[in-house]
């Protein structure tokens, strides 16, 4: 008839619930692609030099070259730092009995520089004398990992001689003996740590990458992350 308004047939459900389907799976999809992207990894900047420059992998340095960590912690956690050659083995970095600075673990979320502040001034790690690659492992970890914490306490430690309460102002770092004596010290060729191992072989593509970024998870150790970094000394 004319004049009368065509009345609409009413959608199906079955196209209704088609297009609620196609919404969801692409919602999954996209969550699914942007989520490596916004899940949380800890991020590393190594410096390097007096100036503290962020520098890249295989910098070339020579022995008493200052070395910093800037590092990005997007929760709390547990920071271990050590270096490892194969002149000198493994000395821990972070944390050291030896280390007179106000940081320790756990560090808060947020931005921290390592080895941190002595005295009110920043402090830095000198390179070893050593001809060839030197690599610096920093691994962060959710939970404390009392494992690693007695392997470095194996193995030379840096730190100052101007502790509080000494009334040394000596401000320098230098290599201090385990506690236990060199002769139940680490030997230079044996691993301190599976994980530093696993950051220095496992994760050695990194080596070859920009010094600073993310952190990659250690394959079958969940919360623990690590990106190693390598100067080149002579």
């Amino acid at each position: 008839m004319h004049g009368q308004a065509t009345k609409r047939r009413p959608r199906s459900r079955a196209t209704l619930f088609l297009a609620l389907a196609s919404l969801a799976s692409l919602a999954v999809l996209l969550v699914g692609i942007a989520w490596p992207a916004l899940s949380p990894h800890p991020r590393m900047i190594w410096r390097v030099g007096s100036d503290l420059h962020e520098a890249r992998q295989e910098t070339e340095v020579t022995s008493g070259t200052p070395v910093a960590l800037e590092v990005d912690l997007p929760f709390p956690a547990h920071v271990y730092v050590a270096s490892w050659s194969t002149a000198m083995g493994t000395i821990a970095l972070f944390p050291s009995e030896h280390l007179a600075t106000a940081r320790a673990n756990p560090l808060p979320a947020g931005k921290h520089h390592l080895p941190g502040l002595h005295e009110d001034t920043p402090t830095t790690w000198p390179t070893p004398n050593v001809v060839g690659p030197v690599y610096y492992l920093a691994l962060v970890s959710c939970e404390p990992r009392p494992q690693i914490e007695a392997a470095l306490r194996r193995v030379r430690q840096m730190g100052h001689l101007g502790q509080p309460g000494t009334g040394i102002e000596d401000r320098g770092m230098y290599v201090f003996v385990p506690e236990a004596g060199l002769d139940e010290a680490v030997p230079p060729d044996v691993p301190v740590a599976p994980e530093f191992d696993a950051a220095r072989t496992v994760l050695g593509e990194l080596a070859g990458q920009e010094g600073s970024g993310a952190a990659r998870e250690l394959p079958g150790e969940a919360g623990v992350y690590a990106r190693p970094f390598v100067v080149i000394g002579h």
